[in-house]
C-alpha cells in the first residue's frame, strides 16, 4: 500500500503546482490588461501596434501588445479613407418624460459638395440603457442588430443593403451651408443620466470615405510567458474616446 499511497501522493503535488503555476499565470496576463489600460488612458503610444514587455508579474514576464481592431464585435468597421473628414457625426440623448425613455438622436452631416451613401451605421449606447423595440426613425424604421455582451456594452448596429441611404451635397460648402440627415431611436434605462451618449461608427462611400467614429475600437493583448512560451493570454476590447481620450471596456477575455 505505501508505494501506491505515495505516487498518489506525488501525483497530488504535480497536479496542485501546475494549478498554482496556471493560477499565477492567469493573474499575470490580467495584470498586463490592467497596465495596458493604464498606458491607454495615461501615456498612449504615437504608433500602433505598440508591444512592450513587463517583468516580473508573479516572477514570469508578460508582452502586451495595444493594436487598433477594425473589428467590433464581429462587425467589421474598417478603415478611415482620406475623405472621412466631410461626415461629421454627433448623438444626443435626451430624457423625455411623456414615453419614460430616452430620445436618442443621430446626426449625419455631409460638409462636401458630392453624395454619401452609406453602408452602415452603429451606435455603442452608454452601459444599462437599451434599445426600445419598433423606436427607429428617420433613415431607416428597421431595428438595429444588437451585437455584444447583454451584461455589458452592446452595439446596435444597421447594415445597410442596396439601395443605400443617401446624405445629400451640401449646397454650399463653402458658405458653410451642409446637408444633414437623422436617425432616431429610443432607449430604455434609468431617468437622470448626464453623460455621453456613448459612440457611433458610420461606414460610408465617396470614393474611399472609410469608416468615421467618435471613438477608436482598440484592443490590448497580454501574454504571460512560462519559458519563453506563453502560458496564458488575456484581451481586452477597449473604446477610446477620440476626444477626451477615456477609455471604455467593451469586452474581457481569457485564452
Amino acid at each position: 500500500m505505501i508505494a501506491p499511497t505515495l505516487g498518489f501522493m506525488g501525483t497530488g503535488v504535480r497536479a496542485g503546482k501546475l494549478m498554482q503555476d496556471h493560477v499565477s499565470a492567469l493573474y499575470a496576463a490580467d495584470a498586463g490588461v490592467e497596465h495596458g489600460l493604464w498606458k491607454l488612458q495615461n501615456a498612449p503610444p504615437t504608433e500602433y501596434p505598440h508591444t512592450y514587455q513587463l517583468t516580473g508579474v508573479n516572477g514570469m514576464p508578460v508582452d502586451v501588445t495595444l493594436s487598433v481592431s477594425n473589428v467590433l464585435w464581429g462587425f467589421t468597421i474598417g478603415e478611415s479613407g482620406i475623405h472621412s473628414s466631410t461626415l461629421l457625426l454627433h448623438a444626443s440623448m435626451v430624457w423625455d418624460q411623456g414615453q419614460s425613455n430616452y430620445l436618442y438622436t443621430i446626426s449625419l452631416t455631409n460638409t462636401n459638395n458630392s453624395n454619401v451613401h452609406l453602408d452602415s451605421i452603429m451606435v455603442t449606447p452608454p452601459t444599462g440603457y437599451a434599445y426600445v423595440d419598433g423606436s427607429s426613425s428617420g433613415i431607416t424604421e428597421d431595428p438595429p442588430e444588437v451585437a455584444g455582451d447583454p451584461n455589458g456594452n452592446t452595439g446596435l448596429i444597421w447594415d445597410f443593403g442596396t439601395p443605400r441611404p443617401n446624405i445629400p451635397a451640401a449646397p454650399n460648402p463653402e458658405g458653410g451651408v451642409y446637408s444633414t440627415v437623422y436617425q432616431y431611436m429610443r432607449l430604455s434605462g434609468y431617468p437622470g443620466y448626464n453623460g455621453a451618449a456613448g459612440y457611433i461608427w458610420v461606414s460610408a462611400e465617396r470614393e474611399d470615405i472609410g469608416t468615421v467614429s467618435t471613438a477608436v475600437a482598440m484592443k490590448v493583448t497580454a501574454r504571460a510567458l512560462q519559458g519563453g512560451v506563453p502560458k496564458v493570454t488575456a484581451s481586452a476590447l477597449v473604446l477610446r474616446d477620440n476626444a477626451t481620450g477615456s477609455t471604455l471596456v467593451g469586452s474581457w477575455q481569457l485564452d
